[in-house]
């Protein structure tokens, strides 16, 4: 049997049972061990954006309403277009965080990102999120179009995100054509069809206004749930605001809806068993959220490993969490 064979595993489907729950970082919106996919046209703020969020993150403080899952997270901006200079005044403008030692920043263009890769393994803070802005600088890239090279480099940052058990964040430029969902990031679709989860940022009307726009997710193959808000850049600071008059949307808030399952979370109860009629009266019945709401929110429950369903119909809380067991090795070669 060859080195490579050994390495191959192939079990019955009951053994993913040992495996971890999967593991939010941010919402329903960033996991460990998972690839996600930035897209949108240049001077949109996904740069701004992103140290926004990661500085509410290192410092375990709520970002568009929404705190981190865990305390004490790590960030590396690997951030290839933003000079020294440039770094200290964005930082200067929305103040650096409290907690400075656990974001970690990288900018020199001399440098990819597997050059950088093995250094990561001897870093004293090893990065629970690593945002590769912008994903065109990460790799030495031959033909951004080309399929093939888009598998191996999503291959690549899959490795990455396993073996330094973190988030891969990846921040690319959308098509001159503006496609909608999935398909609006640019050059190779084997990028946005390989990456876990993708995440669009779109102008709102002509696009004149720069300091509103819409943040989507249209596919998410951990946890769909439909994510869409609309938001403001005030300076530095982002927050939500109402759709803007006339524009079609009639789903529930993505933001509430995340609240309301993590109030599902708590009337659930590991001893006694609840259907989802109970769950909603608990709640306030309509005056709360519809009753299909509270499957909805259910389904993500379970998906998370923090609901179990017992008979029929009827849930309860998962006694014991899953906790991260996985420990960070850097021994693993890439």
């Amino acid at each position: 049997m060859t080195t490579e064979e050994s390495k191959i595993r192939i079990c019955s489907i009951d053994k993913m049972e040992e495996a971890d729950d999967l593991q939010p970082l941010w919402g329903n919106w960033i996991f460990r061990n998972s690839v996600i996919l930035q897209a949108g046209e240049p001077g949109i703020s996904k740069t701004t954006f992103n140290y926004a969020l990661a500085k509410a993150v290192v410092d375990n403080k709520p970002f568009l309403g929404i705190k981190p899952t865990e305390e004490g997270l790590t960030i590396l901006m690997l951030d290839w277009e933003s000079s020294d200079a440039l770094i200290k005044s964005r930082m200067r403008s929305m103040e650096y965080p409290d907690c400075c030692e656990r974001f970690l920043v990288y900018n020199d263009p001399n440098f990819n990102i597997k050059d950088i890769e093995p250094v990561v393994c001897n870093l004293d803070r090893k990065p629970d999120i690593i945002f590769i802005d912008p994903l065109r600088y990460a790799f030495g890239m031959e033909d951004e179009n080309s399929n093939s090279e888009g598998s191996k480099q999503s291959k690549y940052l899959r490795q990455v995100a396993d073996k330094h058990n973190c988030a891969v964040i990846q921040v690319h430029h959308s098509g001159k054509g503006e496609m909608a969902g999935w398909k609006k990031a640019v050059g190779a679709s084997s990028r946005v069809s390989l990456a876990d989860i993708n995440m669009n940022f779109d102008c709102i009307g002509d696009g004149t206004d720069r300091s509103r726009f819409i943040l989507s997710i249209p596919k998410n193959r951990l946890i769909d749930d439909k994510f869409v808000v609309f938001i403001l850049k005030d300076n530095k600071e982002f927050k939500i605001i109402d759709p803007p008059a006339g524009y079609d949307y009639n789903g529930e808030p993505s933001l509430r809806q995340y609240g309301m399952q993590q109030w599902v979370e708590l009337v659930l109860n590991p001893n006694y068993a609840k259907t989802p009629m109970q769950i909603h009266q608990e709640l306030g019945g309509n005056d709360t959220c519809p009753l299909q709401s509270i499957y909805n929110l259910l389904s993500n429950l379970l998906t998370l490993g923090k609901a179990r369903k017992v008979g029929h119909a009827k849930y309860v809380k998962t006694a014991t969490a899953n906790l991260n067991t996985k420990k960070k090795n850097g021994s693993k070669i890439l």
